[in-house]
């Protein structure tokens, strides 16, 4: 059985299948140590900003926080910090079309508020 996994995985057909459908769910592509996406959000139509065209990723390489310099304030302190295994949750009500140009939002940090540079809210 796992001789067969073994054999489609050297299938280009199969290869090309499998990373068709990987994106089609996870929206990303992988390329090594840099993953690019979400598929799903590279276009899309707004009737006020007509359309946006977006392209990101993000990195599968670990960090080791200890080897990291971070900024420091006038008191020594970290003013960047990395985030836990907790899920950064914000919340935003915006006004839009202001002028035609303009939106205006405010948003709420609902997680890692505990630090002191920190703001729970913003414009």
């Amino acid at each position: 059985m796992y001789k067969n996994l073994d054999t489609f995985q050297s299938i280009p057909f199969f290869i090309r299948t499998l990373d068709a459908v990987t994106l089609l769910f996870a929206s990303y592509k992988d390329f090594g140590s840099f993953e690019v996406g979400p598929v799903n959000t590279f276009y899309s139509f707004y009737g006020v900003e007509r359309f946006r065209l977006r392209v990101g990723g993000r990195t599968t390489l670990m960090v080791n926080a200890s080897s990291m310099q971070f900024v420091k304030n006038d008191s020594g302190i970290p003013i960047t910090n990395f985030l836990d295994n907790d899920s950064y949750t914000e919340g935003s009500v915006g006004v839009g079309n202001i002028f035609k140009i303009l939106r205006v939002d405010l948003v709420k940090r609902f997680f890692y508020i505990d630090n002191p540079s920190v703001s729970e809210s913003g414009v």
